[in-house]
Formats: C-alpha cells, structure tokens, sequence
C-alpha cells in the first residue's frame, strides 16, 4: 500500500484542515500566536530541550547533559522559550528547574511525537 491514504483517513484529514483554515480566518490575532510558537518550536536545539521538558521538570545542568548543548546555548534557548512563555523556570536555591508553561504545549507535543520524521515509508 505504500503512502496510500484510506478514504476515511482522507476525510478526516481534510475535515481537521478545514477546521484549521476556519479557525485561523476567525481570528489573524490567534494565527499571529499559532505562528509564534512554531517558531519559536522550529530550532532543533530548542524542539529537543522542549521534548526533554515534556517528560519533566529539569535545571540546566540536567538539560546540558541529556542534550550535550554547552551552558550558554542551553540558556540562551531557554531564554526564547520563556520569551515565547512556553516554558517557565522556578528557583530553588542556586539552580533553576525548568518545566513546560502549559498544557496545550503538551498536546502539541503528543502530536509532533505521532509525525516525528523517519527515513522509511509510512504503510
């Protein structure tokens, strides 16, 4: 069957575009933040520290070390994540855990997990 799509899964496909389109025509505010977080989501670097982040709460050593990203670059993608308030920090003494903002992120990441790339065929 190769990349062939059944009929229903055409449909349903095509059913949740047009939802999007419906959505994003009502509201160019909400297309605007849509569009945002993608980019913010669009670096490697910072879609993997987000996908570390989707498990649990982590301080920067942790995501240094899980990622092998130096201190900086870690921090400096964090710092465009809390930019774009898709993760949020919380002190405890001289570190600083990091967790994702909200729950909708979450979801985002259950669907990107489902389309994650690979080199073989989808059946």
């Amino acid at each position: 069957m190769g990349g062939l799509m059944s009929t229903k899964d055409a449909l349903t496909l095509q059913a949740e575009a047009e939802s999007l389109h419906r959505l994003l025509e009502s509201s160019r505010d909400r297309a605007a933040c849509i569009s945002d977080i993608l980019k913010a989501l669009s670096h490697p670097d910072r879609l993997r520290v987000m996908c570390l982040l989707a498990s649990r709460e982590m301080s920067v050593g942790e995501i240094e070390s899980e990622t092998g990203l130096n201190q900086s670059s870690v921090s400096q993608h964090l710092a465009q994540l809390r930019s774009h308030r898709l993760v949020r920090g919380r002190k405890e003494r001289n570190f600083v855990f990091y967790r994702v903002a909200n729950r909708k992120v979450l979801q985002l990441f259950s669907v990107l997990k489902s389309l994650s790339c690979s080199t073989k065929e989808d059946p």
